[in-house]
């Protein structure tokens, strides 16, 4: 329990010294900012776009011709997860992520919009998918219809 009494006023008083709250905006404005014009230049703005505010945005995903969201999003992610992105499909800047952070995260934005791109435009996502054999992860709950 001291320890944890300890952190809390270690961070309490980061923040109250550093322009934490700031910074949290500028990194994820700056994020958001870049990872948009990729999406526009892939031209898949109708298929991802973001949510939110600046320091906690939610990546949202649509469906495309007849190919599910939920497939999207997992090859999405595993094309994000081989470029060394690790999310849950939220943005969440801290104050210790680095402009090489932020440059890796676009980097891994980049190549998987590059491979998602190719992939609607083959029409052959969940083709590839199944290729590597991958499931594509389905929604957890779901609002029960009556």
């Amino acid at each position: 329990e001291t320890l944890s009494l300890a952190a809390s006023l270690a961070v309490i008083e980061k923040m109250q010294t550093k322009p934490v709250i700031n910074r949290l905006w500028n990194i994820g404005a700056a994020l958001r900012l870049e990872a948009e014009k990729l999406i526009r230049n892939y031209q898949l703005e109708e298929i991802i776009s973001f949510k939110g505010k600046d320091p906690w945005l939610f990546i949202n995903f649509s469906s495309y011709k007849n190919i599910r969201i939920e497939a999207i999003k997992t090859y999405f992610f595993t094309r994000l997860y081989r470029a060394g992105v690790l999310t849950i499909g939220t943005h969440n800047p801290c104050y210790a992520h680095t402009n090489l952070d932020i440059e890796k995260t676009l980097n891994g934005y980049e190549y998987a919009l590059k491979c998602l791109k190719q992939e609607l435009d083959n029409n052959n996502l969940e083709n590839k998918l199944a290729e590597e054999s991958i499931k594509v992860v389905e929604p957890l709950f779901m609002v029960r219809k009556v």
